[in-house]
């Protein structure tokens, strides 16, 4: 369970996570806004801190992390100890290395902008008032212009109910999505780098020796 709540957070936030572009007044269409915004970054690296809780259970679980990405679709996610997992993609393929499952899955990069809301920096920006209903809520303080888009999917196929991304100043500075159940991931990130050089090879996946393999491109099951 909750390997399948962290690949879902995962899923859901990656490529998401950039700074703000120059905005246009806030009186405009919030997702024409939020589609200027995803156009001003390249690459994009963070430490992320993740926490997942329900209302009956609290906090389900808690984990930090190194998330790296480049356009289109590329990214990195590597989560720490005790909920070890590295997921790569080199914006066909993903490949999700669970460590205390010494286990890899490999799988098709779902092309659906609903349910693999790393598509908003993949070119497709047009889709966005189609894919969701956004709303915007800005407000300014000493500290600069903060900022909240509300992401509501159109379509019922989605991994998530509700989406909030959050902007402090240039830098989106967290991020929450809420399931059709009420569970809650909240992401906070720090460290943020921008449009800074990244080696391609951290998008090809080091597999390590005796993991088991399953391969859903081919729907197989070997060992590496």
């Amino acid at each position: 369970m909750m390997k399948k709540l962290l690949l879902l957070a995962f899923t859901s936030v990656f490529n998401i996570i950039i700074p703000c572009a120059s905005h246009a007044q806030s009186t405009a269409d919030p997702s024409l806004l939020l589609a200027e915004q995803l156009k001003s970054v390249s690459t994009f690296r963070a430490q992320f801190s993740q926490v997942i809780e329900n209302q009956s259970d609290g906090v389900l679980q808690q984990v930090q992390g190194e998330l790296i990405a480049v356009k289109p679709n590329r990214f990195y996610w590597h989560s720490q100890v005790p909920y070890e997992q590295t997921i790569v993609s080199n914006s066909q393929t993903m490949w999700i290395i669970d460590n205390d499952l010494e286990q890899v899955t490999i799988q098709k990069l779902d092309s659906n902008i609903s349910r693999t809301p790393a598509l908003l920096l993949s070119g497709q920006l047009e889709e966005l008032a189609s894919s969701f209903a956004i709303k915007l809520n800005e407000h300014r303080t000493q500290a600069g212009v903060l900022r909240e888009y509300t992401l509501k999917p159109k379509n019922n196929t989605s991994l998530f109910d509700t989406m909030v991304l959050r902007f402090r100043g240039e830098v989106l500075s967290a991020m929450e999505l809420l399931d059709q159940t009420g569970q809650r991931t909240s992401i906070r990130f720090e460290n943020v780098k921008v449009n800074q050089v990244v080696d391609g090879g951290v998008f090809q996946p080091k597999i390590p020796q005796g993991y088991d393999i399953i391969d859903q491109l081919n729907s197989k099951a070997v060992e590496n």
